[in-house]
C-alpha cells in the first residue's frame, strides 16, 4: 500500500462552476491544506479517508428545500 496523506477535514464548495475541495491534512502528514478539484477522481484518490475524517458540504446551503422542489 502506497503512503497517502491522511485527510482529517475536508470542506467542499461551489466555485465559478466546479466543485473544489480544501483538504486539511493530517499533523503527521505536515499539517498543511491543499486545493483540489473534487470531481477528478485521480486528485481525490491521493489522500486517505477514514471514520475520523469530517466532511463538510457547503453545496447543501444551496440547494432548496423539499417543499419548493415540487
Amino acid at each position: 500500500m502506497e503512503n497517502k496523506p491522511c485527510a482529517i477535514a475536508v470542506r467542499i464548495y461551489e466555485s465559478n462552476g466546479a466543485t473544489m475541495a480544501d483538504i486539511k491534512t493530517s499533523p503527521c502528514d505536515g499539517l498543511r491544506m491543499e486545493t483540489i478539484i473534487w470531481t477528478k477522481i485521480n486528485e481525490r484518490e491521493r489522500f486517505l479517508y477514514n471514520g475520523y475524517t469530517l466532511f463538510y458540504d457547503e453545496r447543501i446551503e444551496n440547494m432548496k428545500p423539499f417543499e419548493e422542489i415540487k
